[in-house]
């Protein structure tokens, strides 16, 4: 990411394409740093040095800044007092804050971290930076140390509640609203908390089919009137999706309160029971995997995530655990993309429309690590070098989604996708004769299976051999095309121009 500084934090910052190089080299920086995090005895102090690098030059990577935070706080014990202060650090950190020099903030912010990871200015200074680069997983995951650091601070709680409201995670912004509207006079709070709860009932997550989950998982009841047990209370702060320690220390402060004959006997439902079960063997794994797939279920794919995550410091990692984690993440993202949508569809507003390209653009950043990661993981599975492909044509990267999509080829199964997919990515690239090499080969080997993918490669190809002046082979594509299907796209009036 270049360095820049800037006069408005509206700027919107050049997202560069990294290099496969740099990125494999980044994947290997948290590969090492995990084995040296979850040995017998942790090197936790070198493992950060890893875990840092891999943050600095991918700070949006959510993976590694969770990581690197989980790391420190297993090396402090989750005391919140961390260890010594560096205040020495601070002055070229207080420069690059008032500079808005943001590479400089993410820099220096994770040598403060090293020493306390619940540095509260230090982490909203970089939850700033991941503001105006549009980390947005990055940007709540430091919000949230800072949160667990303090729990009842107004500042914080406001960070945090502004934060989650722009991303459309209105049920924690308003339980964070409500910490704030507990420490303060005035009618801020309720305001927002009014304001939020109907932006919430305009922008209803959609089911997991509508948004294209990875697997077939049940359907979530639709929340009734009443909240069954164990749905969130937003608006009360009661079964808050962050579970954050605000929570845990409410609930323990009540708890001291009352004696043992008054505390009232209540049955557990299942997340609970599964919470407990993993309280008493946390190195059950399948316990993780239950409770993750009933989070999953609920549509409360941020939960999911950090069990899973969890699962990973507890037990270790595997790639069992990991690839559940990775189909977390990619859950989580596709229906926030979902809920913008939704959004855009009844504001309509630039702002709305901004949000939605940016939670696309994560999305597809975010499925780009995972499926690069898997085709590493599992070589011999070709379609995953497809899937590899399909993200890297997204994010502009063409050149290096033909090579995905040409090994993809190998695969029976893949090959009419992936040759079709390569030629487009080849008419990108303005390499003409490959593309069509690429339409005619689609053609040929499709069949009924893939009529659709025939249908495209044959609107595309003739499209290309008219641009081209092959005006013979464009008839004969399109003709085929109109014999298929008449009525597809303006085939039958770009066949009648060629006549």
């Amino acid at each position: 990411m270049a360095k820049q500084k800037v006069d408005s934090a509206a700027a919107i910052p050049e997202n560069d394409l990294m290099s496969p190089g740099k990125r494999k080299k980044l994947q290997q920086c948290y590969e090492r740093a995990n084995e040296l995090a979850h040995k017998d005895k942790p090197d936790f102090d070198y493992a950060h040095d890893l875990y840092s690098q891999a943050v600095v030059n991918d700070p949006g990577n959510l993976v590694y800044v969770e990581a690197m935070l989980d790391n420190l706080q297993r090396k402090f014990k989750n005391n919140k007092k961390g260890g010594r202060f560096n205040f020495g650090g601070r002055k070229a950190f207080k420069a690059a804050v008032a500079d808005e020099d943001w590479d400089e903030i993410f820099a220096e912010g994770i040598e403060i971290l090293k020493t306390n990871p619940w540095d509260t200015q230090a982490l909203r200074e970089m939850a700033r930076a991941c503001a105006f680069n549009r980390f947005n997983e990055a940007e709540l995951r430091y919000l949230k140390n800072a949160l667990d650091g303090k729990p009842k601070d107004v500042e914080v709680n406001r960070h945090c509640a502004q934060s989650l409201a722009r991303m459309g995670q209105f049920d924690m912004a308003i339980s964070c609203w409500h910490r704030v509207g507990e420490k303060t006079k005035g009618d801020e709070a309720e305001r927002m908390m009014s304001e939020l709860t109907v932006a919430k009932t305009m922008a209803q997550p959609v089911s997991l089919e509508a948004i294209g989950a990875l697997g077939d998982r049940p359907m979530a009841p639709k929340p009734s009137a009443a909240p069954a047990e164990g749905q969130e209370q937003a608006a009360t702060g009661e079964n808050d999706e962050t579970s954050d320690e605000s929570v845990a220390e409410n609930t323990e402060e009540t708890a001291a309160e009352e004696t043992d004959e008054e505390k009232p006997k209540i049955a557990l439902n299942q997340r609970q029971e599964l919470e407990r079960a993993i309280e008493s063997k946390p190195t059950d794994v399948d316990n993780y995997f239950q409770l993750a797939d009933l989070h999953s279920k609920e549509r409360r794919y941020k939960d999911a995530e950090a069990v899973l995550a969890k699962a990973m410091t507890a037990v270790g990692p595997s790639l069992k655990l990991e690839t559940a984690y990775e189909d977390a993440q990619i859950l989580h993202s596709r229906a926030r993309v979902a809920i913008a949508e939704q959004r855009d569809a009844s504001a309509k507003t630039d702002e709305s429309k901004e949000l939605v390209q940016k939670m696309r653009s994560d999305l597809n950043r975010l499925e780009l690590d995972i499926f690069e990661k898997r085709a590493r993981r599992y070589p011999d599975q070709l379609r995953m070098q497809f899937e590899l492909g399909v993200r890297l044509r997204r994010a502009g990267n063409h050149l290096q989604a033909t090579k995905a999509f040409d090994a993809a080829r190998k695969d029976p199964n893949c090959l009419v996708a992936a040759t079709l997919e390569m030629g487009e990515c080849w008419q990108q690239l303005k390499q003409y004769a490959k593309a069509l090499k690429c339409y005619q080969v689609a053609i040929h080997e499709s069949s009924e299976v893939d009529g659709e993918r025939q249908k495209r490669a044959l609107y595309r190809g003739g499209i290309l051999a008219a641009a081209t002046k092959q005006t013979d082979q464009a008839k004969t594509w399109f003709a085929e095309l109109v014999k298929i299907d008449a009525s597809y796209k303006d085939a039958s009036a770009r066949l009648d121009k060629l006549g």
